[in-house]
């Protein structure tokens, strides 16, 4: 659906100093913008040539939204699942802790993944699903404090980039791999 350019903006830099705020370490994991690592896209169009319409369709976010919008459903709604796809396999996961309504797209995540393994070869990990137990923060007070020294801190700025330089390190073995099996690649 449409996006106003700066709240996107100001939204994915607030979502990444709370990840922060809560304890994450950049250290342990990598914390990137996904639209600043290019093998995401490159992936999800081979997931999307590897889709078929009618399972698209069936997805149940598109379906209800489709029927409250008729034909100005974007298109990128139908092309969501593949695009979710590229974005777990290009890691390697071996699981995927999702809510109840999300199972569906790892149930598509995991046919895709199947779909190009049993075509090209053993390329991409089969992801499982998880399912975590509710959690209950009792004190978010320290986590706030933590969140409005790091949203506007060149330090968030310095741990995305470094994040996105790790996570297309790893994203581009995982792309060469599927390019050089469906013969894109000549390495």
């Amino acid at each position: 659906m449409p996006q106003d350019s700066e709240e996107l903006r100001q939204n994915i830099r607030s979502l990444a100093a709370l990840y922060l705020a809560v304890g994450l370490d950049p250290e342990k994991v990598t914390l990137f913008i996904q639209s600043e690592v290019p093998e995401h896209a490159k992936l999800a169009w081979i997931m999307l040539t590897l889709s078929n319409i009618g399972e698209l369709e069936r997805m149940t976010q598109f379906k209800d939204k489709s029927q409250r919008h008729g034909e100005s459903v974007p298109a990128g709604l139908l092309a969501y699942p593949p695009f979710m796809t590229a974005d777990i396999l290009l890691y390697q996961t071996d699981f995927v802790p999702v809510g109840d309504d999300q199972k569906q797209h790892i149930e598509i995540t995991r046919d895709l993944a199947q779909r190009f393994n049993h075509r090209f070869g053993e390329i991409f990990t089969i992801p499982d699903i998880r399912t975590p137990p509710e959690v209950i923060v009792e004190s978010i007070r320290p986590i706030q404090e933590r969140y409005k020294d790091i949203v506007k801190s060149a330090y968030l700025d310095d741990v995305l980039t470094e994040g996105a330089s790790r996570a297309s390190k790893k994203a581009s073995k995982t792309l060469n791999k599927v390019e050089f099996a469906m013969g894109l690649a000549r390495f």
